[in-house]
């Protein structure tokens, strides 16, 4: 399981991102928890920094206890 935060542990379900990429996600993720106050604009926070650092289109999709992240061939499963 990787950490989130001091709080929040992270359970991926599927990856078929580098270990690079994975950490950038975690990072992203956290940063946007901090920054942003609802799942909407958790979702666009992430979704512009996955864009600008791998290119795009990365689709975010955030629910009460998961955050999904697709890119066309490379898609994401993490379990928040």
């Amino acid at each position: 399981m990787a950490k989130l935060s001091k709080r929040k542990k992270v359970d991926i379900k599927k990856k078929e991102v580098s270990p690079t990429i994975e950490d950038a996600i975690l990072t992203v993720a956290t940063e946007a928890a901090k920054r942003c106050k609802t799942e909407n604009e958790r979702a666009e926070y992430i979704k512009m920094d996955l864009d600008d650092r791998f290119g795009g289109p990365w689709n975010v999709v955030i629910g009460k206890r998961s955050l999904h992240l697709l890119q066309p061939e490379r898609p994401v499963s993490l379990g928040v």
